[in-house]
């Protein structure tokens, strides 16, 4: 996925991502079957978490990394708890 996008985004084209942080305990960091660092199986689906290693890691192919750890609350009722993650931004390079 990230080549792909990599591949599409023109170059100093700016990719603009909020993933979720390995910090995000509401919204089930670290539950589940763990199929890798960071990466679980619960139920019918997979929920991947991000420390600022896995950013950079990720993030990192694609060009220059800035990022940063906050929180959101959204206003739905279902989610009156906040969400730890993860805003990006990357410039494509060379």
């Amino acid at each position: 996925m990230i080549q792909q996008i990599k591949r599409i985004l023109k170059e100093n084209g700016i990719l603009l991502a909020r993933v979720a942080s390995v910090n995000d305990f509401n919204f089930g960091a670290g539950i589940g079957e763990q199929l890798e660092k960071n990466f679980y199986f619960e139920g019918d689906y997979t929920k991947r978490f991000f420390d600022q290693v896995d950013v950079n890691k990720y993030f990192g192919i694609i060009g220059e990394v800035k990022s940063f750890e906050t929180s959101m609350i959204r206003n739905e009722e279902e989610y009156s708890k906040p969400k730890m993650l993860y805003q990006i931004k990357v410039t494509k390079g060379n």
